[in-house]
């Protein structure tokens, strides 16, 4: 297991005011990284109890950190 990566889904979600929900994220849904989301529905956030607006918000701020994460990536391997 990656812990830095863990730790980008726990800091992610503390960012957003949704930490409440690592434990369920990481139990229920088995979410260790911030691509696992990309196969989670609002069905499985409904199941664990987050509201449709904590929902677009976790998802937009995935949508950006994965943004964020691809460009810093690209800019290594460009810098090298």
């Amino acid at each position: 297991m990656d812990i830095a990566e863990e730790e980008k889904v726990q800091d992610l979600l503390k960012d957003i005011q949704l930490d409440q929900f690592y434990r369920q994220i990481h139990g229920k849904l088995h979410i260790t990284r911030l691509s696992h989301f990309d196969h989670v529905t609002e069905e499985d956030l409904d199941d664990l109890g987050m509201a449709k607006p904590e929902q677009r918000r976790l998802f937009d701020a995935v949508k950006k950190a994965k943004k964020k994460s691809l460009f810093s990536s690209f800019r290594r391997k460009v810098s090298f």
